[in-house]
């Protein structure tokens, strides 16, 4: 599924709140990739400074219950 068609059925699916604090966090995700991903586009947290881990730990832990409550993944 196309990033335009997940991101239209998380709308469907959230309320308003929930939408703007998913695309949020994905926000967050994205600058998190185009600051540490290789050359393709793998993240790795392990190399990473200690503060960095935990931001990532806090944004994928936020971003887990949308992605399991409406299977957008």
């Amino acid at each position: 599924m196309r990033l335009e068609a997940k991101l239209q059925t998380a709308k469907a699916h959230f309320s308003e709140e929930e939408f703007v604090q998913y695309m949020d966090l994905l926000k967050q995700m994205g600058q998190m990739a185009v600051k540490y991903a290789d050359s393709q586009g793998n993240m790795h947290p392990e190399q990473w400074s200690t503060v960095e881990q935990e931001r990532y730990s806090i944004i994928a832990a936020e971003l887990e219950p949308f992605f399991e409550e409406q299977k957008i993944s």
